[in-house]
């Protein structure tokens, strides 16, 4: 039997190469390379290891809010032509149609165009870059959520009618006089005539307290003398009253006890100031141009004699914030300031008015800030920086300048005004920017008060009516009454 002998099978060869030759082995390299390269066009993964992610940081925005940009940009309608004169295009070759077709799609889809205008022509850019957004609303949200703990802030609203009227019989029509004062203790005080009255604030009460060469509700007729200036000490217990005879009377309301200084004036007491850190000193201007400076403590009062004006000194206030400065207005167009440590010569001269100066103010929100007013020939609103002497900002009025008071709430102050507007203009200070003005009066303004909470602003004017203004924002916490301290004592 013969035995039967396997032959091995020929391995499989293929077709068209060579076994065994480099030629074959090179060619099956680069045909499954080509085939691994299109399972990767494919989205097939070839290898084990996988593929990162790449990102990018450009911003590619929704189709659904692209009209929301359109306002961003101003698109000319030069710029575009009608989808119907495509075929009239100066476009050469079959290339430049479809890209012309390419244009129109995108902005169709991104930019919301309609389809019949969308087609761009050559020229200029499609886009053209503003600096104003002239069409914002879209991008601007209806709505704002509230902020919690986070108080809104309301525009204040100013009244420009008078809150309450008084009538002012016999008020002097006089410049030159500071005739009205409000107290810490609410009293608005006035001199009528040849008389001084008191109106309570809380109850509406009026009462006389005194006249010329009298007593409380005590009459004395004097046809040659008359009160010319009052104000109230800081704490609201004494009244400094000035006559045009160049006599001092203090008055002391809670005792009801009046105390005459002998007549150091020589000329009408028209101003005076009391120190809001010492109220035991009192200053006085008067027409004879000199300025006395009281020591209420002291046997003989008068302990110094300020020279420095030439005219009448009209105006007078102490610094809040330095009480060792005082501040004088007068008829010579001149300002001068004061320091107590050498009161024989004035610290300073601002220069500048044209005019007699009888506006004179300290801001309490700002060390050192000065505002002062100019009459007829002036009317310029000045504010100055007293510390370096230099003027901060100045405005025209066209008005003559009768009276200014400082806001004790909001960095504000208030002028009153003469010829020829006769109101009130309230200012942002230091720039001096109008706020608001008030008219009612039917002459000029003369005379102004603060109420001790600061909001009620009163104006005295020679139409012979007190007119109460809600100026100013009221005060958060009001302070105490002043009335139970007493610091020194009158002898």
């Amino acid at each position: 039997m013969d035995q039967q002998v396997k032959t091995p099978s020929p391995k499989k060869k293929p077709i068209g190469l060579k076994v065994g030759s480099s030629e074959s082995i090179l060619a099956a390299f680069e045909a499954n390379e080509t085939k691994v390269r299109a399972g990767r066009t494919r989205g097939v993964s070839w290898c084990a290891t996988p593929r990162k992610e790449k990102t990018s940081d450009r911003f590619i925005p929704f189709r659904s809010e692209a009209k929301d940009t359109q306002g961003l940009f101003e698109l000319s309608d030069e710029q575009f032509t009608t989808a119907s004169s495509l075929e009239n295009l100066d476009a050469t070759s079959p290339e430049e149609q479809n890209q012309l077709k390419y244009e129109s799609l995108l902005n169709v889809g991104l930019l919301g165009l309609d389809p019949e205008n969308a087609l761009p022509s050559k020229g200029p850019r499609l886009l053209k870059f503003q600096r104003t957004q002239t069409k914002r609303s879209a991008l601007v949200p209806t709505h704002v959520l509230p902020l919690a703990n986070v108080p809104m802030r309301t525009a204040r609203v100013i009244s420009k009618a008078p809150f309450k009227v008084l009538d002012a019989p016999e008020l002097k029509d006089d410049f030159y006089l500071n005739l009205m004062d409000w107290s810490s203790t609410n009293y608005l005080t006035v001199s009528l005539g040849v008389s001084i009255y008191l109106w309570s604030a809380d109850t509406g009460r009026v009462e006389r307290l005194c006249q010329v060469g009298g007593g409380r509700n005590i009459s004395f007729s004097d046809e040659n003398d008359f009160y010319t200036a009052l104000r109230w000490d800081p704490q609201g217990m004494y009244l400094a009253t000035g006559r045009a005879s160049g006599v001092l009377e203090l008055w002391d309301l809670e005792k009801g006890r009046r105390i005459v200084a002998d007549p150091q004036h020589k000329g009408r007491l028209a101003c005076l100031a009391w120190n809001p850190a010492h109220p035991y000193l009192l200053a006085s201007g008067s027409r004879d141009s000199r300025i006395l400076l009281w020591d209420l403590r002291a046997p003989y009062r008068r302990v110094h004699e300020m020279l420095g004006h030439r005219l009448e000194v009209c105006g007078l206030s102490f610094a809040p914030h330095e009480s060792t400065r005082l501040a004088s207005g007068g008829n010579d167009n001149h300002v001068l300031l004061w320091s107590l440590a050498n009161p024989k010569d004035p610290e300073f001269l601002l220069a500048g008015h044209t005019a007699a100066v009888k506006g004179v103010a300290w801001s309490p929100h700002q060390r050192g800030m000065l505002a002062t007013g100019g009459g007829t020939r002036d009317t310029s609103l000045k504010m100055w920086n007293t510390i370096s002497g230099a003027l901060v900002s100045q405005v025209k009025t066209h008005s003559q300048i009768c009276s200014i008071v400082f806001s004790s709430t909001v960095n504000e102050l208030a002028t009153a005004h003469g010829y020829v507007n006769n109101d009130i203009v309230l200012w942002k200070a230091p720039s001096l920017t109008r706020v608001a003005s008030l008219e009612g009066h039917e002459s000029r303004v003369l005379y102004l008060a603060l109420s001790p909470k600061g909001q009620l602003l009163a104006s005295g004017a020679a139409d012979e009516t007190i007119k109460l203004w809600e100026a100013f924002p009221m005060k958060k916490t009001p302070e105490s009454s002043p009335l139970s301290t007493r610091n020194f004592v009158l002898r």
